[in-house]
């Protein structure tokens, strides 16, 4: 339950600068690990996700998510994590899949008219502090 909403904080994260978009979910056959969403942009039908939450965004996790996927099935999919990879983005992209992350990279494309392409800018690491410690005074 806790993944749906995570999810579900994710999605709407993505579309938060898009006008009149209204999202409603369910879960789908009862598993956590998926989740149906429909949203409904303004003047357009509905679109509906599958919503497939993977705790970690390694390109193994997806290509497990995707084993069982045809074609046609990858469309209305999308792959969400904390973070993905960039092996896990590639391995999206290679099959056609839709993906989003909590850091804001989105991929979503839908046809016949939805298509929402973001990528989050890069996370940037402070450089190590250093302080002389008296243990490390000690040691050197």
């Amino acid at each position: 339950m806790r993944e749906n909403n995570r999810v579900l904080t994710v999605v709407r994260r993505a579309f938060q600068e898009l006008p009149d978009v209204a999202i409603s979910t369910w879960n789908r056959g009862g598993t956590k690990e998926s989740l149906a969403i429909e949203m409904r942009l303004a003047g357009r039908k509905p679109v509906r996700l599958d919503v497939v939450w993977l705790p970690e965004g390694w390109p193994s996790d997806v290509k497990r998510a995707l084993a069982h996927l045809d074609g046609s099935s990858v469309r209305h999919l999308v792959v969400a994590a904390p973070s993905l990879s960039a092996g896990a983005i590639e391995e999206l992209r290679k099959r056609g899949a839709n993906w989003i992350d909590e850091r804001g990279n989105v991929r979503l494309v839908v046809p016949p008219g939805l298509a929402l392409l973001k990528t989050a800018p890069p996370e940037r690491r402070s450089a190590p502090s250093f302080g002389w410690s008296r243990s490390r005074v000690m040691i050197a």
